[in-house]
């Protein structure tokens, strides 16, 4: 997941345009950020430029993680860990175990 220190310069910086975002932001998340569709990039960038989200936004960050990592209370792992995993997925044909 990263380090969250990492994050917290993005939370500061107002982008104005979806590449920049994709670019900037979403690069280091996604192995392949040009492959983000455009719409998605387009709701990403109106909801991190509504007023007050230069307050919000780090106070959420604080409450998420300490200088150092993801506080453990809001790690996933054991629980992602103990998900079965379908045997078959009606949504989709051919997928899954057969």
């Amino acid at each position: 997941m990263g380090n969250p220190r990492d994050r917290r310069a993005d939370l500061q910086v107002k982008f104005r345009d979806t590449e920049t975002l994709r670019n900037r932001l979403f690069a280091s998340y996604v192995v392949q950020p040009d492959r983000l569709p455009t719409d998605l990039l387009e709701v990403a960038l109106a909801g991190m430029n509504l007023p007050e989200t230069t307050v919000t936004n780090p106070a959420i960050l604080r409450a998420a993680a300490t200088s150092q990592n993801w506080r453990p209370e809001m790690r996933l792992d054991d629980t992602l860990a103990a998900l079965k995993c379908p045997l078959r997925c009606p949504a989709v044909p051919g997928q899954g175990i057969q």
